[in-house]
């Protein structure tokens, strides 16, 4: 099972890539535990559920002994939102917020 955890805290945009990944740090059983995030836009989802193709594709990896990172969906609550940046904000509500 794919595990949904809580973002805490935004770290930075990570140069490169289509999607503008995000470095966030979100709990993994309480702990902290840095993660990066894709933020896709709601019609590539809707045209090519692309997070599930991601979903898929990593654990198909992990069953053929790929390294790959841990995959998790991560929440990000309406405190978290509210705690970005400005501009960050404006680029997640033009995102899928599946």
């Amino acid at each position: 099972m794919i595990p949904v955890l809580e973002a805490i805290e935004f770290k930075a945009v990570m140069e490169g890539g289509s999607t503008r990944p995000w470095q966030v740090t979100a709990l993994l059983d309480g702990e902290p535990v840095p993660y990066v995030v894709k933020l896709y836009k709601p019609l590539h989802n809707e045209q090519n559920s692309t997070v599930l193709k991601e979903c898929i594709c990593s654990l198909l990896a992990q069953q053929f002994d790929l390294e790959t990172p841990d995959i998790a969906l991560i929440n990000f609550s309406q405190p978290f939102i509210n705690s970005l940046p400005p501009d960050m904000q404006a680029f997640l509500a033009d995102r899928d917020p599946r």
